[in-house]
């Protein structure tokens, strides 16, 4: 065996340090070397020399440098390192035979770190993906999401109309490349059905501009990118697979690139892949290129696209905006009826990504670090009256020489131990967490970047451990400092022979309790305000009769279906099969199903009306059927409904709802008055007005709606408009026989035809509302767990002073002390604290619940009652949790009280 250093040790001691000090400090580390090698094995003795050969050079060139000061050899200093690490593992060792032998102590302070560390460690995943990694695309801090803001609307970030976008594209001079995309919900994406190969099947699809992948910086993996061309009607006929419907659908043939397949109808040729790791919000099956008809691309007034646009190198976001802000002060002078008060916006793709989710999550991350650091002062507390026990051992530690730093690391040790092993816990309980996040996880949060994915890598693990550790210090740095302390750990000992022990000692376990107290109330709060928010969401009537409806989307495709006639006529004879069927009370369709996300907006005109409205003259156009109202049971306010004889040899009829009326009506009645809708000068009559719907959800207002009868043409929104409509069903058959008889229906008239995912109308109502829903029974949750911890902690903290002061109890009742005078000197005490703990926190929830208001609704972030109520809540379970160890001093025999002093 070589007596000498590892090679390049010595080269890198006299590279780095003078020549005096390269000689004896290689000498010294030999030594040293040489004993690890025999006590640890080869390996770990060179791993351990290389990292003293590196600190101990780079701290004496330090020393030297900036303080002039002459080294030592070091012997001593690597003997003293050693034997820092080798009392670190006594310590370990310590602490685990001390909590096996305290069961008790051990489980409630493991339990308590295990759930805040496990929720913190699942939140912080959710979180981290959906807010902090990046995109998964090149440079995705310089991909912008292009809108249009109407102020006017109080709307920021709105739908681009056609001829806007393209105007943005061919006059900006900040971004590299600009791409529009079809508008679409999440929960009901664009869909083509494929046929040819196999059965009939509907796919998401995303209609795109040729530039979108370049945008992203995304290119297939095999074939190539869609061309500049591709956008034109007539040479649009190609797609991009994704991955995952390639391998399904296609076996990964990779010979299907080069082949055509049939969309809707049509022959599309496969010109590429899309990468196995592509993500877009909405799982995109097939991309294909946006192609719009020369008169949609010059429609100004239908605003139904999306964009995206990357910045040139050196323009930052401020000069992109100034750009974009004179394009907009152009259009609006070339083109005043339909651009004088709309202007483009941006912003950066995360945020138009995460929406209106970021309040949310954040909410749910700092619910979770309350959660945290209850369980931080519980476990604190916990200890500072375990150290009351150990002043004797403690004392003798300090007799025999320990300085209190010695002390003060045994006891850290303790604490980091029992967080480790309660981050072990966490991480458990984590998974288990995100596994059922994955399964429960509405639509809404599902298009969040990384969330679908989500679960415990690498990031992930290091925050546990992060927080594990810097959790065992937190709550054991007060506890070792006080044990430490021989003022304070006098008092201890006192309180642990029977006396009261000092203020500072009470103070600081008081403190805990107060903090546990109000972080819990603050939690509870905000639990109890998403609570009531949810209750009133629930409260309000959606305009229409939900329940026994089903719904299922039919897309004709146009290359069967391009005439008028013929797409009124089938969805006239599949009306006809379905009320034929078996439980069916009643069948018609729409253009836009509340709830369902999808829900354009069109200008119009009101006849003879020349004063300029206050207010921007938009509705929401909705093509129906004629028994639409009757079967989702909206109701029919003044007027008429729809009947057969509204169709295309008749005159032209509009029905309006209430919304409508209140803005532009609100002192005339608007029966007999003509509007027209998009093209202007074809003007339709007002028969009738209905009721509002919430059509984007219970929480939003409904805006104005212009209803049109299905037999006659609409084409202001495109030549596909009426051909994509949704079947409303009113049914007392189950969801499985009426599914079975709508392909059967379907599959009847066209057997290359399939139909989108069979729904009840209440489901889509509880899509809407499952994010407010997650969010309040995720908080709540929280609240329960703080509400237990807190409860435990001043259970233990009255239970160790009720077992401190059985003594002076004793005595009291030997002095003529009544249970009821006892059982009040205890109550006196816990709800001091408690009333202070609760002031606390009815300060803080006032403050910090202000940053809830966007997810409230029909009730204030101050609201009183909600306070009062939450206020009580806490108040009766601290009692609850000093009744236990009170009504265990009242009974203590004065006596055996004094014997045992």
């Amino acid at each position: 065996m070589s007596a000498r250093l590892p090679r390049g040790v010595e080269a890198l001691l006299r590279r780095l340090l003078p020549g005096d000090l390269a000689e004896p400090i290689a000498g010294d580390l030999l030594e040293e070397y040489l004993d690890a090698r025999a006590r640890r094995g080869a390996r770990r003795a060179r791993v351990w020399v290389w990292w003293q050969a590196i600190r101990l050079a780079a701290t004496m060139r330090w020393e030297r440098a900036a303080h002039g000061r002459g080294v030592p050899p070091i012997a001593e200093e690597l003997r003293s390192v050693t034997s820092v690490w080798d009392g670190l593992k006594q310590d370990v060792v310590f602490s685990v035979r001390l909590l096996r032998r305290q069961p008790g102590f051990t489980a409630v302070a493991l339990l308590a770190l295990a759930l805040g560390i496990g929720g913190s460690t699942a939140i912080f995943g959710i979180v981290d993906a959906a807010l902090w990694r990046r995109l998964p695309y090149a440079r995705a801090e310089r991909i912008m999401s292009l809108a249009e803001q109407r102020p006017r609307e109080g709307r920021w970030f709105g739908p681009i109309a056609p001829a806007d976008f393209f105007d943005w594209r061919r006059d900006n001079r900040s971004f590299s490349a600009v791409a529009a995309y079809m508008s679409q919900p999440l929960s009901r994406p664009t869909a083509y059905n494929l046929t040819g190969i196999g059965d009939p099947e509907r796919v998401r699809a995303l209609e795109a501009s040729p530039s979108f992948l370049g945008v992203l910086g995304v290119s297939p993996v095999v074939g190539r990118d869609f061309r500049p061309e591709e956008e034109t009607v007539g040479r649009h006929r190609v797609v991009l697979l994704a991955d995952s419907l390639w391998r399904r659908r296609f076996g990964a043939d990779p010979s299907i690139v080069g082949r055509t397949i049939s969309f809707d109808g049509a022959a599309y040729e496969v010109i590429g892949l899309l990468p196995a790791r592509f993500w877009w919000p909405t799982a995109p099956e097939v991309i294909v290129p946006l192609a719009l008809s020369d008169n949609d691309r010059a429609l100004r007034d239908a605003h139904f696209l999306d964009a995206i646009g990357r910045l040139r190198d050196g323009v930052s976001e401020p000069q992109a905006r100034e750009d974009l802000r004179l394009i907009g002060v152009r259009l609006a002078a070339a083109f005043p009826a339909e651009n004088a008060r709309h202007a483009p916006n941006f912003r950066p793709l995360r945020d138009a990504l995460v929406g209106d989710v970021r309040p949310a999550l954040l909410i749910l991350l700092a619910a979770v670090a309350f959660v945290m650091l209850i369980a931080c002062a519980n476990v604190a507390t916990l200890l500072l009256a375990r150290a009351a026990g150990r002043q004797r051992e403690l004392s003798v530690r300090r007799a025999v020489g320990a300085t209190r730093g010695r002390v003060v690391q045994q006891m850290l040790t303790e604490s980091v131990v029992i967080a480790l092993a309660g981050g072990a816990g966490g991480l458990l309980l984590a998974a288990w967490c995100l596994a059922a996040f994955r399964g429960i996880v509405p639509a809404q949060f599902a298009g969040l970047p990384g969330v679908a994915g989500v679960g415990l890598d690498g990031r992930a693990l290091v925050a546990a451990l992060a927080l594990s550790t810097i959790t065992g210090l937190v709550f054991g740095v007060v506890p070792a400092l006080a044990a430490s302390d021989r003022r304070l750990g006098s008092s201890l000992t006192e309180e642990a022979r029977g006396g009261t022990g000092s203020a500072r000692a009470r103070r600081l376990r008081s403190m805990l309790i107060v903090a546990e107290l109000a972080l819990s109330l603050v939690l509870l709060a905000g639990a109890a305000l998403l609570i009531v928010s949810f209750r009133n969401l629930m409260s309000v009537s959606p305009g229409f009769q939900p329940m026994r409806i089903v719904t299922a989307e039919v897309r004709l495709p146009g290359s069967h279906y391009a005439d008028h006639t013929r797409t009124v006529a089938f969805f006239d004879a599949l009306f006809e099969r379905l009320r034929a069927a078996p439980g069916v009370e009643r069948v018609d369709a729409t253009t836009s199903l509340p709830f369902a996300g999808a829900d354009s907006r069109l200008n119009f005109q009101i006849e003879r009306r020349t004063v300029d409205s206050p207010v921007p003259v938009r509705v929401h156009p909705r093509l129906v059927s004629s028994g639409y109202f009757s079967t989702m049971g909206i109701p029919i306010v003044r007027g008429r409904g729809f009947t057969d004889r509204d169709d295309a040899a008749s005159t032209e009829v509009v029905v309006i709802n209430q919304a409508a009326v209140r803005r532009y009506w609100p002192d005339e009645d608007p029966i007999g008055q003509r509007i027209s809708i998009g093209a202007p000068g074809r003007w339709r009559e007002i028969v009738g007005i209905v009721g509002d719907t919430r059509h984007e959800g219970l929480g939003a207002d409904a805006d104005p709606a212009a209803y049109v009868p299905q037999h006659q043409r609409f084409t202001d929104l495109g030549a596909g408009f009426e051909r994509a409509m949704t079947l409303v069903v009113r049914t007392d058959a189950d969801g499985a026989a009426m599914t079975a008889a709508i392909r059967g229906a379907v599959a009847n008239l066209d057997a290359q035809l399939p139909i989108g995912m069979v729904r009840a109308m209440t489901d889509l109502i509880d899509e809407s509302v499952a994010p407010r829903r997650l969010n309040f029974l995720l908080v709540s949750s929280f609240a329960a767990v703080a509400l237990v911890l807190t409860a435990a902690g001043l259970y233990g903290v009255m239970a160790y002073v009720v077992a401190q002061r059985t003594r002076e109890i004793g005595v009291r009742m030997a002095l003529g002390a009544t249970h009821a005078q006892v059982l009040a000197l205890m109550f006196r005490q816990a709800g001091a604290l408690t009333a202070i703990g609760i002031g606390l926190g009815v300060g803080g929830a006032l403050v910090l619940t202000r940053s809830m208001t966007s997810l409230l609704f029909g009730v204030t972030a101050g609201d009183p009652l909600v306070f009062a109520a939450v206020s009580a809540l806490l108040a009766l379970v601290a009692a609850a949790a000093v009744a236990v160890p009170s009504s265990r001093a009242a009974r203590i025999d004065p006596l055996a009280a004094l014997r045992e002093a």
